[in-house]
Parts: structure tokens; C-alpha cells; sequence
């Protein structure tokens, strides 16, 4: 108990008591490689003092597990690919500064890689222009590994075969190398998002326009994960983007973003504190199954009007703006001053239940 408190303040790292054998197991081979004679002993030393970056970097490497791949969760690179990086480039393009783009808990490299491919298709000079990819990570053994950009098999079970083609060498031992020019959009840094500074010029997390930190804030507690979101806030400049997997989204833990929903995800911006909390993005987005010249459609039709949606927080109606290949973004409040029992629906019900962690109770309000 005290050593899974210990980490959680220390590192982040949440083991709950149905995980404290894994906890053990991890602590008991670090305890091999600092030499020392038992797992009780490792674990009195370890929790005698604050960690060094030292065993902080020991214990991540048998801690965290990389399990990732190239365009996983495909849905969130279709909106990146159709909205978020297009209209970031243009912007960025036309006033001739930087696109800065942080990976935070990069993994073995192949969320970052991911995003330099989709900047490479859709800006073809991309790797000559003003564009920062930074990728971080806790545990050291992950960054070099993405650093080599050297990669099997496994890490492209759900990616199309024309990326690997296209941005691969195939080695003699039959693994892939990332090509260089990609290898040099991305850099990677460790970084501890629990125990480091940030946002800060010394470690360049300041002034982002998009973060990914995907899989990554459930395994932390729920304080270390309000910092954390906290901090990666105040890493971005006003507009930008946090982007979190599917299974981490929480009108609770980003109430001081704006949550905008696409088909199947919700991304959150940094807004002023009185835009509206929650709108609907007006994208149909493509299939990302084949190689088309570009990723992204050359004209993005809105789909038909969505009633009955429910927004936690409604706030007065906004005009909505209709102009092809643009966000448009529909206030809802208007929809729920129509109807002023929809408090009382089985969606709003099971939307709330959900927030709450009610897990089961949200599932019979869905099913009514």
C-alpha cells in the first residue's frame, strides 16, 4: 500500500489493489537491476527518499507496458487528417509561423511517426517548413526504441499497406525502418508528466497548438490526472487541441476545455471560459482504408441536422456558419430550450450516469 501510494505521488502511476501483484512483479525485476537482495529491501530503499531520475527511469522500464501501433484509433487521425492539421496549416501557413504538435507519452514512437505521415501527405514540404514535433515519454527504453524508428510486424496490424510502403525500408532481418525524412520531423524526449515542469522553454512543452495524450490518464489517480490535464492546458496556446483516446473521455476531468464532438470521438480545445462546453462537429469523415491523392476529401458535406442532442451545460444559441472544407459548429442550447423535460430522458440520464462512473446504471439507461 505504501509503495503503490509512494508511486502514485512520485510517477503517476496508479495500482489499485487488484493490480498490486502486478506491482510486485514489476518491483521485484527492478530490484534485480539495482542490486539489491530482495523485493522488501528494494522497496524500503525506493520509498526512503524521492526518487532519482535514476530509478525513476528503472522502474518505468518495468512498470509500463508499450503496446501501441501505427494509426491506432483510427477515427482520431481521420478527424486530425480532415479538420484539425488542414486547417492548422493553413492558418500557420499564412501567417508564417510555427505548427507545434507534442506527443505526451509518445511510447515506442509510433503515435508522433503517425502524425509526421499525415503532415508529409498533406503538405508535401512539410519536413522544410516551420513545423515542431516534439514526443515524450516516462520510461527511457520506449524513446530510444523511437528513436531508431526500427519496427516489426505487430506495430502495423491495422495500418493500410500502402503506408508502410510508402514510408518504410524493409531491413534485412525483415523489420521496418521509418525513412529519414520522417525520422527528422519528430524529436523525442524523456518526460515525466507527473514529476517534470511544464509548460517551459527549457523543455519546449510550451506554446502547442495540438496534444495527444492518448491512453495515458487512466493510469494515473484521479489528483495526478487533474494536474496533469491541468498543466497540458496551460501547454497550449487559445484554440489549441487536447486529444485523449475514446475510453478517457470525462466532461468532469476536461470541464475547462471545450468539448467538440466528431462521428465517434470527442477532441477538447482551449477556448475562453464562456464558449459554449460542449459542440458538434459538422464532418463526414472518409474511410481510411486506401490510398487516395490526399487523406482528406476535397470538399467535406455537413450531415443532416442532429435533434435531440444533449449538452450537459447549454449556453445561448450561436449562428451557425455553413462554408465548405471549415469547421461548423452547432450550438445545441437551442435544441434543449425546445424541449424543457429532456432533463428527465433516458440519454440524459445515461449521459450523466456515465460522467459519474455509473457505469451499469448508464448501460440500463441506454438500453431504455
Amino acid at each position: 500500500s505504501s509503495l503503490s501510494d509512494f508511486l502514485a505521488a512520485q510517477m503517476g502511476l496508479h495500482f489499485p489493489r487488484e493490480r498490486w501483484s502486478d506491482l510486485e512483479r514489476g518491483i521485484a525485476a527492478a530490484a534485480s537491476e539495482f542490486g539489491m537482495a530482495d523485493v522488501e529491501s528494494c522497496i524500503r530503499w525506493l520509498v526512503s527518499a524521492p526518487l532519482t531520475q535514476n530509478q525513476v527511469e528503472i522502474i518505468a522500464g518495468h512498470l509500463t507496458v508499450g503496446e501501441t501501433y501505427f494509426f491506432r484509433e483510427k477515427r482520431s487521425f481521420e478527424v486530425l487528417d480532415t479538420h484539425i492539421l488542414p486547417e492548422l496549416l493553413r492558418a500557420r501557413g499564412e501567417a508564417g509561423s510555427r505548427v507545434r504538435i507534442w506527443s505526451a507519452g509518445c511510447c515506442t514512437g509510433e503515435e508522433p511517426y503517425s502524425i509526421a505521415m499525415l503532415l508529409d501527405r498533406l503538405s508535401p514540404d512539410a519536413a522544410q517548413r516551420n513545423i515542431t514535433i516534439l514526443a515524450t515519454d516516462i520510461n527511457p527504453r520506449f524513446v530510444r526504441k523511437a528513436a531508431a524508428g526500427v519496427y516489426s510486424e505487430w506495430s502495423f496490424r491495422e495500418t493500410p499497406d500502402w503506408i508502410r510502403e510508402r514510408y518504410f525500408n524493409r531491413k534485412r532481418d525483415g523489420r521496418f525502418e521509418i525513412k529519414p525524412h520522417i525520422r527528422k520531423m519528430v524529436t523525442f524526449y524523456y518526460l515525466n508528466l507527473v514529476g517534470d515542469v511544464y509548460p517551459s522553454l527549457w523543455n519546449n512543452t510550451n506554446a502547442m497548438d495540438v496534444i495527444l495524450c492518448r491512453n495515458v490518464l487512466m493510469y494515473f489517480g484521479a489528483e495526478q490526472a487533474g494536474q496533469v490535464v491541468a498543466k497540458l492546458r496551460s501547454s497550449l496556446v487559445d484554440g489549441g487541441w487536447l486529444i485523449t483516446s475514446p475510453a478517457e473521455t470525462s466532461g468532469v476531468l476536461f470541464s475547462a476545455f471545450t468539448a467538440v464532438e466528431f462521428p465517434g470521438v470527442f477532441f477538447y480545445r482551449r477556448m475562453a471560459r464562456d464558449a459554449p462546453r460542449t459542440v458538434v462537429g459538422g464532418h463526414r469523415v472518409p474511410a481510411f482504408d486506401v490510398a487516395p491523392k490526399s487523406l482528406y476529401p476535397e470538399e467535406l458535406v455537413a450531415p443532416p441536422e442532429l435533434p435531440g442532442i444533449d449538452v450537459m451545460r447549454p449556453a445561448p444559441p450561436m449562428g451557425a456558419r455553413r462554408e465548405p472544407a471549415q469547421v461548423q459548429e452547432m450550438e445545441l442550447g437551442a435544441v434543449h430550450e425546445q424541449k424543457p423535460d429532456e432533463s428527465e430522458s433516458p440519454r440524459h440520464r445515461a449521459r450523466t450516469c456515465a460522467n459519474q462512473g455509473k457505469l451499469a446504471e448508464a448501460i440500463e439507461w441506454c438500453e431504455k
